[in-house]
């Protein structure tokens, strides 16, 4: 089989192509690496890989239009830098393809964000950043500064239902129970289309639990990125729709085993009156359920799910635990704490059903409906291709560090360009600040743009 290489500034992987029409058991022997082919199956998979290249160049045809509008317009504006690049292009027609040279092309510079998807300008990006993600100032600090805001009573408010509903604690005053303090955390959290809701979670101090009193395992694994990659890829193999279904207040679900308790929370006096006409000095709340900020809470919530579909008779990957398949449903999971994503093949209605069913019985779920946002991931879905961007994280990412009036460059770093030593020492909020654009931009790296890699 032909391999080769093939760099580009814009590539679109078209996994639909790559292999073709499969059967699902196909599928499963490829991710699956305790499965072993026999000669016979070996050849007929290897009949069904096409002999040319995985990843071909596109053809000019191919090139979205917006693209060539963005190059057109940039050609009219500098007509000497264009000039220049045609004048290289008419030269480099004489040169022998064995023949090495150094390229004397001039960059000419341009206004647009290096990432195509995005698909803004970098003059808009102050007032389209305010549009698709306000300011963290907005999330308040402490329990005073929410408690004036109706938006944040109502978050804590059905943060506390859902705590009653659970079951999650009731009132104690044992006097040998060590309680645990916890606090409000509040966040603004953003939704594929751009809006906000508020969010006010119950949170346990549990940097203040002792190991072997307080808990003792804690160790939850979550899938990593690449198997997400993989998920979509494989999904698209199998004409199947990837849904998304998002599990509410996951850690409350699972019965925690420690005797543990917590102190009573800020607002309890009009959360909850009845509860507040009992309260002593030593009262205080003694937990039925895994509530979040426990060390040993994603542990047990991942046993919990884990468990429930194994009976519904899907079997983990051994390459990712997250990684679920069911070869009499021909579906796939995966899990990333409290989302799951799910798929059949050829969108099976009755699988589909079932499984959804069968979870909504026995956790509260919101079912998202076909997955437009994983992991600050968008997914566009259509039948013959998942686009996966990561849009509104990088104006947030520019926004944070002050950027959003940088001009974009289609270059990520120059080639052969060396890193300078500093003559004076970095003052410590200036390797704090650097860690954190790094730290950003590797999150980047690693969900979809693979090409910032040599940059960073």
């Amino acid at each position: 089989m032909e391999k080769r290489i093939i760099t580009a500034s814009d590539v679109m992987f078209d996994e639909g192509t790559i292999v073709g029409d499969v059967r699902f058991e196909d599928v499963l022997k490829a991710v699956l690496p305790e499965e072993v082919y026999t000669d016979e199956e070996y050849e007929e998979l290897e009949e069904k890989v096409p002999s040319k290249s995985l990843v071909e160049k596109e053809a000019p045809s191919d090139i979205p239009s917006k693209i060539l509008d963005e190059k057109v317009s940039a050609e009219r504006a500098l007509p000497e830098a264009s000039a220049a690049i045609d004048s290289e292009k008419e030269s480099s027609e004489a040169v022998p393809e064995t023949q090495l040279r150094r390229s004397n092309h001039i960059q000419a510079k341009t206004t647009m964000v290096a990432e195509e998807h995005t698909g803004i300008r970098t003059d808009d990006l102050p007032s389209t950043v305010e549009i698709l993600h306000q300011s963290d100032a907005g999330e308040p600090e402490s329990y005073s500064e929410a408690a004036s805001n109706i938006r944040w009573q109502e978050a804590m408010r059905n943060e506390y239902d859902s705590l009653k509903a659970h079951e999650t604690f009731y009132h104690v005053t044992d006097d040998d129970l060590r309680p645990i303090t916890c606090k409000w955390v509040f966040r603004l959290k953003a939704n594929a289309d751009g809006s906000r809701r508020y969010k006010a979670r119950l949170v346990a101090r549990g940097f203040e639990q002792v190991h072997g009193v307080d808990y003792s395992e804690t160790f939850a694994p979550v899938a990593r990125l690449t198997t997400f990659r993989i998920y979509v890829a494989l999904a698209l193999e199998l004409q199947a729709t990837i849904y998304h279904l998002d599990v509410v207040t996951a850690f409350l679900n699972p019965v925690i085993e420690e005797r543990t308790a917590i102190t009573i929370p800020e607002g309890i006096e009009w959360l909850d009156p009845k509860l507040a006409d009992y309260l002593t000095s030593s009262s205080k709340l003694r937990l039925n359920k895994a509530l979040y900020g426990l060390r040993q809470a994603p542990r047990l919530w991942y046993k919990d799910i884990a468990n429930t579909l194994t009976t519904l008779g899907f079997t983990p990957s051994v390459s990712d635990p997250n990684l679920y398949f069911s070869k009499l449903k021909r579906m796939m999971v995966l899990l990333y704490v409290d989302d799951i994503l799910l798929c059949a093949q050829g969108n099976a209605i009755a699988p589909l059903d079932e499984v959804k069913n069968a979870l909504k019985s026995k956790y509260k779920i919101t079912d998202l409906g076909p997955a437009q946002q994983y992991l600050g991931i968008t997914l566009r879905q259509s039948p013959t291709q998942i686009v996966l961007s990561q849009a509104p994280y990088v104006l947030t990412l520019l926004k944070r560090f002050g950027l959003q009036d940088c001009n974009g460059h289609l270059t990520l770093l120059e080639p052969g360009s060396r890193t300078k030593t500093e003559s004076s020492p970095c003052s410590a909020a200036e390797i704090k600040t650097y860690q954190a654009i790094v730290g950003g931009i590797m999150y980047l790296m690693l969900a979809t743009q693979p090409d910032l890699a040599y940059s960073i």
